[in-house]
C-alpha cells in the first residue's frame, strides 16, 4: 500500500503545476498536516474545507493541490486541504476523527 501511495504522490509532484499567483501555506492543526491554498484575491470571510479523494486509502495534498487551487481561483475562496490519516495503517474512524478535528479548529477560528 505504501509503495503505491509513493508512486501516485511522486507522479502528482512531477506533473501537477499550480496556477500563477497561487500561495501554499503549510500548517499543523493538532498534529494534522494541512495546507492553506490562497491568493491575493481570496475572500477574507469564507473558507472551503477540501477533503481529497482516494477512498481513505490513497492520495494526499500532493495529488489534489492543483485541483484545490483551481477551486480557490474559480470560487475566490481560500481552501484548507488537510491530510487525514489513511487506512489500512490507520483504520476507521481515524480519517473521520482527523477531519472533525480540522473542522472544529476552523469553527474556533471564526
Amino acid at each position: 500500500m505504501g509503495e503505491s501511495r509513493q508512486v501516485i504522490d511522486s507522479f502528482a509532484r512531477k506533473f501537477s503545476k499550480l496556477p500563477k499567483d497561487c500561495k501554499v501555506e503549510q500548517i499543523k492543526i493538532d498534529g494534522i498536516y494541512a495546507e492553506w491554498i490562497s491568493n491575493n484575491q481570496t475572500s477574507k470571510g469564507k473558507v472551503i474545507l477540501y477533503l481529497h479523494g482516494g477512498g481513505y486509502l490513497y492520495c494526499s495534498a500532493d495529488t489534489h493541490r492543483t485541483l484545490a487551487a483551481r477551486i480557490m481561483i474559480e470560487s475566490g475562496v481560500k481552501v484548507l486541504l488537510p491530510e487525514y490519516r489513511l487506512a489500512p495503517e490507520h483504520p476507521f474512524p481515524a480519517a473521520i476523527e482527523d477531519t472533525l478535528t480540522v473542522y472544529r479548529w476552523l469553527l474556533n477560528q471564526g
